[in-house]
């Protein structure tokens, strides 16, 4: 089969021009965004973040009488 090299590097050229086009909305498209973290960062200044908030975060007094754990729980068992 018989190519024609004027054919081919016009069908190149074309091709050429197109990707340096795309190639061009792409940078700008970046450039207007601001740089953005890797993933592992994100989610490790997530989980510093969570672990101050959990810290900060005063504990719940339990109450005996409601959760069926406190009190004379003991003294029940050796009863019944």
């Amino acid at each position: 089969m018989y190519l024609n090299v004027y054919a081919a590097s016009k069908i190149a050229e074309e091709r050429l021009s197109e990707l340096r086009a795309e190639r061009a909305r792409i940078a700008l498209l970046e450039s207007v965004q601001e740089p953005r973290a890797p993933l592992a960062a994100r989610v490790g200044a997530a989980l510093i973040r969570v672990g101050q908030w959990l810290s900060a975060a005063k504990p719940v007094p339990r109450d005996p009488a409601r959760d069926g754990r406190g009190g004379d729980w003991r003294r029940a068992a050796r009863t019944a």
